[in-house]
């Protein structure tokens, strides 16, 4: 019998995955902007913290953390993922922040 047989794909070795040359070169963020971003994220870890909700990173803020040990070098955002039940009560510390 004739069975084919697959191609194995190439092994990638975890240092080429974390070369810069696979930042995107038309994209750049500035070092205020990194600092804001982490201001934002260290804000919403204490938030979250204080008052008991459980969060966590997610999307390419999870994969600069493995990653980078810090955000996507090339990225200007961030992902929190929050279970829905606690959006009502993020809402209302909103609010309670902005009055």
């Amino acid at each position: 019998t004739n069975v084919p047989t697959a191609t194995p794909a190439p092994v990638v070795s975890s240092a080429s995955s974390q070369s810069p040359s696979h930042a995107p070169q038309n994209e750049q963020v500035s070092n205020a902007e990194r600092g804001a971003l982490h201001a934002l994220l260290r804000g919403i870890h204490h938030l979250c913290e204080c008052f008991g909700i459980p969060y966590m990173v997610a999307q390419g803020t999870l994969l600069g953390a493995m990653r980078h040990h810090s955000l996507v070098p090339w990225t200007g955002d961030a992902e929190v993922a929050v279970d829905y039940s606690y959006i009502p009560y993020l809402f209302v510390l909103s609010l309670l922040q902005t009055s």
